[in-house]
């Protein structure tokens, strides 16, 4: 049944890409209106609160077990529009269009593969940056109730990610980025105003 399901699923998106069909009406056949306008939403609300850097912030939010809708590569969040969104189909490993993957798409894969999770963020707020980057550790003293609310941030390589994933919903990746997952787009970016109040609370 599975495979019956696979070879459906990868004659469709094959079906898509050759026939060069336009992205927002597969998006619009696949995805349903209240999550693309959410998406989208949050991605903009991101980019206007200065979390993301340049073209180099990506997000995600899993749509159905096996389909999330993400941007392609190079877009800044705070300009994406409706006909940016995309869909990336895991049983078929692409997308159900021609578009330019995001450069950690192996990222999004990873954590819709082995969580439970339904929305990814991968940005970069100045303050947590600053603090991660320099080694320090977060001091809640200023407000103790966020250490609770943000939970433990986790600092690693890539490499690592495999293992933290299943008990961190926040993780400072070398290199790459701040990852925060949450059941929907709105809770990981809240997470992410969170860290970098705080974060800011600990400057020098």
């Amino acid at each position: 049944m599975l495979e019956s399901f696979k070879r459906v699923t990868n004659a469709v998106v094959g079906l898509v890409n050759r026939a060069g069909v336009n992205n927002s009406r597969a998006v619009a056949a696949l995805a349903p209106q209240e999550d693309r306008i959410s998406f989208l939403s949050s991605v903009r609300r991101c980019g206007s609160q200065g979390f993301s850097l340049g073209s180099l912030s990506e997000a995600s939010l899993r749509i159905t077990k096996t389909r999330f809708l993400t941007i392609p590569k190079g877009m800044i969040f705070s300009l994406a529009d409706k006909k940016d969104v995309v869909v990336y189909d895991l049983n078929a490993d692409a997308f159900v269009s021609q578009v330019e993957a995001p450069t950690n798409l192996e990222i999004h894969k990873l954590v819709y593969r082995s969580t439970n999770h339904k929305a990814l963020l991968l940005c970069h707020p100045k303050w947590t940056f600053r603090l991660f980057s320099g080694g320090r550790n977060l001091d809640y003293s200023s407000f103790p109730a966020l250490e609770n609310m943000i939970g433990e941030v986790e600092v690693g390589e890539v490499e690592a990610l495999v293992q933290l994933l299943s008990t961190h919903s926040l993780i400072f990746i070398r290199n790459i980025g701040l990852l925060s997952l949450g059941e929907t787009l709105d809770q990981a970016l809240e997470r992410v105003e969170l860290l970098e109040w705080i974060c800011w609370q600990n400057r020098p």
